[in-house]
């Protein structure tokens, strides 16, 4: 949940965006960070959570702290050895439905002071007494809006051709790669007529992703689940139509089809709204998000006056 050396260059990086912007606003205010490399980073072993105890039990040792931000439930259990100030959790997580993490996670929830959801419905279905819907903010200044013929030059693409960008790794199961491997294949002519091309990510260093959503025409999204869908918004900065299944908060930011498109998880549905897409062009997401105040700025504001009411009294 934190970029690091050895790992994916976009593992956790809106975290640090959510950090980095705070300190923007506030430099003189000292934010220490606690990154525990679990099972799902490269070189992480979830055996670090007990190095993570004795680092957290060093740090609280150490500093007095006004309150303690967790992005991740097992770091919310950490607390528990020492738990004299406010906990704020952010809960990022998609496995919000069943089995053993969901009862970890609910636990993590129950047990914290306040709790920020990403997640618009598990915001409306928690009971929290203390909880707050705010999904992570995009910087609008790194994703914005590009000539497209400059950017296909940089990556060396073809003006001429209409690209499908999917941007997860193909071999994150999670993100159902299989369907559009299908729908390739199942209309594999049609493509071929309509210039059409897909591209697959999984090794674009983050860095270079505004440029690449600035080559492609139309972004796409099959995942199995998403907390919120950062992807979806990065895309919106960029006017990149997005094309995704009813999951995260897909449809929040893509209602009315301003940004892009819903779709049931179907191949004809896809050839569909592809075939608009390419009709319609460049998406109106930009200004759409903005109304969201879903800009890392106005985010960071936002966990200001969240941050604020612990200083008022109010735990």
């Amino acid at each position: 949940m934190y970029p690091s050396s050895g790992d994916e260059s976009w593992r956790g990086v809106f975290v640090k965006e959510q950090v980095d912007a705070l300190v923007d606003l506030f430099p003189n205010v000292h934010i220490d960070i606690l990154h525990i490399k679990g099972s799902v980073s490269n070189g992480g072993s979830n055996i670090n959570y007990f190095a993570g105890l004795w680092r957290y039990l060093v740090m609280r040792f150490k500093k007095n702290y006004d309150f303690v931000w967790a992005h991740h439930s097992f770091c919310v259990f950490l607390t528990l050895t020492n738990r004299k100030i406010p906990l704020i959790y952010t809960v990022h997580e998609g496995s919000l439905t069943k089995g053993v993490k969901f009862a970890l996670i609910k636990k993590a929830i129950s047990i914290s002071d306040r709790v920020i959801y990403v997640n618009k419905v598990f915001f409306d279905s928690s009971h929290h007494p203390k909880k707050y819907f705010l999904p992570s903010g995009v910087d609008t200044n790194k994703y914005r809006p590009q000539l497209r013929s400059d950017c296909c030059v940089q990556l060396g693409l073809d003006t001429a051709i209409y690209y499908i960008f999917f941007p997860a790794s193909p071999h994150r199961p999670e993100k159902n790669s299989a369907f559009a491997y299908s729908f390739i294949e199942k209309y594999s002519s049609w493509l071929k007529h309509e210039n059409i091309q897909f591209i697959f990510g999984g090794d674009i260093d983050y860095e270079l992703m505004p440029i690449w959503m600035n080559a492609v025409d139309c972004l796409v999204s099959f995942s199995n689940f998403e907390s919120d869908g950062m992807v979806f918004k990065e895309a919106m900065a960029c006017n990149l139509p997005v094309i995704t299944f009813n999951v995260g908060n897909a449809q929040i930011y893509l209602k009315d089809e301003i940004a892009g498109s819903i779709i049931e998880q179907d191949h004809d549905s896809l050839r569909d709204k592809i075939a608009y897409w390419k009709k319609v062009g460049r998406s109106q997401g930009r200004d759409y998000l903005l109304t969201f105040g879903m800009d890392r700025n106005s985010v960071a504001q936002t966990l200001v006056s969240i941050f604020a009411e612990i200083y008022d009294g109010k735990n």
